[in-house]
């Protein structure tokens, strides 16, 4: 199971020009013309290879046994490229 407010299905298809099995965001529920620019061109954001969500890792997070997804790095890179690991000035950050 996937936790996220939309589904992903798995599709064939290419990912750095190799043939492997892709997650995809489903989204047949959204209206395309009705979309923003901006989610229009997040669309390739918004598929990745199986492989790095399966096999599941499992670590203990705050004394919880949590399961992660294979390549979590490497998925959290690719889908949030530009706040990936970005650093927040201190008198920005939300204290509370």
């Amino acid at each position: 199971m996937w936790v996220d407010v939309t589904r992903w299905t798995v599709h064939a298809g290419k990912f750095d020009g190799k043939e492997v099995k892709l997650l995809v965001k489903d989204l047949t529920s959204h209206d395309e013309e009705n979309r923003d620019f901006v989610g229009r061109n997040m669309d390739e954001r918004e598929k990745f290879p199986l492989l790095w969500m399966q096999p599941r890792r499992t670590v203990n997070f705050l004394n919880v046994t949590a399961k992660i997804p294979n390549e979590a790095e490497k998925l959290i890179r690719h889908r949030y490229p530009y706040s990936y690991r970005f650093s927040v000035p201190y008198k920005f950050k939300c204290w509370i």
